[in-house]
């Protein structure tokens, strides 16, 4: 869900994170400002949303790949140190 709201001479994208509660970024004063670079801010401010969360999700993936990567490593030392 996705919200923009027009304040006080700002414009406010705000998405829902359930982790972290609700992630914002403000865009310069758009009072004044044609509608449709209204609707390319907000859908600009949007994507960056997006990407931010993106990154976010595929930065735990990898340090969970990381982990995992490690404990095989240990695991397939362990098996080898039992089998000499």
């Amino acid at each position: 869900m996705l919200w923009f709201a027009l304040g006080v001479g700002r414009g406010v994208c705000v998405m829902p994170q359930a982790s972290t509660g609700i992630v914002g970024l403000r865009c310069p004063t758009i009072n004044g400002l044609d509608a449709e670079i209204v609707h390319i801010l907000h859908h600009s401010l949007t994507d960056l949303v997006r990407l931010r969360l993106s990154l976010k999700q595929t930065d735990k993936v990898i340090k969970q790949a990381r982990k995992t990567i490690g404990e095989a490593h240990e695991l397939l030392e362990r098996l080898r140190f039992d089998d000499v």
